[in-house]
């Protein structure tokens, strides 16, 4: 049985929370989210996990009140009244509606609520009581364009604590094959990208096979990366194919590294191990050749070679 809401949220003002005044506009409003939330990411984190995914929680509920003008005049007549009440009786009134609401859309706003809550297990149960009922879900078609994003992207991060990354996977790369259309500031566009970027170069990769490791890294090339980024791909893609035995394409790969990187530190081991000169006529040609397998086993955009739920 879920739990109450009042059982398991502190109460916030999210004023307070985004740091920002009672009359700050949408800009603002986005723009304080975009800082903060970068403070409140993993990488930043690593020996708080838990609270910075309470804390993102918290911010993109915030968000999402304050964004919209009906639910954001709600909130402020009842901050008026009484601060500390204003959280708990807002959303209490909401999650009430939510469960007299049957349809697949009521069923999945529950669903998100329950993720902005701290409730993710109750949240992940009726995701899949969902799921089995309707076996083509697609959330965008129950859901508002920020409901359906906000959904996504906490369903990936709760995935992500249950350490079923498949499946946290295939939620932050079909968030970021929606934000790849818009504008690079849309709204958590810079985070999934940063969360892919580590899951598919750092995370995934030191518990899989190199072959596999392989697919992540190919996978991570299609994201929007910095030099410095795409160059650190390349060396570890280098690291895996020579472990293969595939030493064409680890000098290839080596190659591309050191030409976007010329600096580029920790590839003295593996350039020893690849006698690696790459200024010979032997290695120009090994090279061309590499790349062009190097290409054909890219995958298709918004894909991976690898098992998604």
């Amino acid at each position: 049985m879920s739990r109450t809401f009042s059982e398991t949220t502190e109460l916030q003002d999210y004023y307070e929370l985004l740091n920002i005044s009672r009359t700050a506009c949408s800009k603002e409003i986005k723009r304080s989210f975009r800082n903060m939330a970068k403070q409140y990411h993993p990488d930043r984190n690593s020996r708080r996990v838990k609270w910075a995914a309470k804390k993102t929680r918290l911010l993109i509920e915030a968000y999402r009140v304050l964004t919209d003008t009906r639910k954001r005049l709600e909130y402020d007549m009842m901050l008026q009244r009484d601060p500390e009440e204003a959280r708990k009786r807002f959303w209490s009134k909401w999650e009430k509606a939510r469960r007299e609401d049957s349809s697949v859309g009521g069923k999945l706003k529950l669903v998100l609520h329950y993720l902005l809550t701290d409730r993710g297990a109750d949240a992940v149960d009726l995701y899949e009581q969902v799921r089995s009922r309707n076996r083509r879900l697609d959330l965008s078609k129950h859901l508002d364009e920020r409901d359906y994003m906000d959904c996504l992207f906490l369903l990936a991060e709760e995935f992500e604590r249950m350490d079923n990354m498949p499946a946290a996977l295939a939620r932050y790369q079909e968030m970021y094959e929606t934000l790849r259309k818009k504008p690079p500031g849309a709204y958590l566009h810079a985070e999934v990208r940063n969360r892919l970027y580590v899951m598919l170069t750092r995370g995934l990769p030191r518990a899989a096979g190199k072959k596999e490791s392989v697919q992540y890294y190919i996978s991570a090339l299609e994201l929007k990366l910095s030099k410095s980024e795409r160059a650190f791909i390349y060396k570890k893609l280098a690291e895996s194919y020579l472990a293969l035995g595939q030493r064409d394409k680890a000098v290839a790969s080596l190659s591309k590294a050191l030409h976007l990187k010329p600096g580029l530190k920790g590839v003295k081991k593996i350039k020893e191990s690849l006698d690696f000169d790459p200024d010979s006529p032997q290695a120009a040609l090994k090279m061309n050749a590499a790349n062009a397998d190097l290409n054909n086993n890219r995958p298709t955009r918004g894909t991976t070679n690898v098992s998604t739920k």
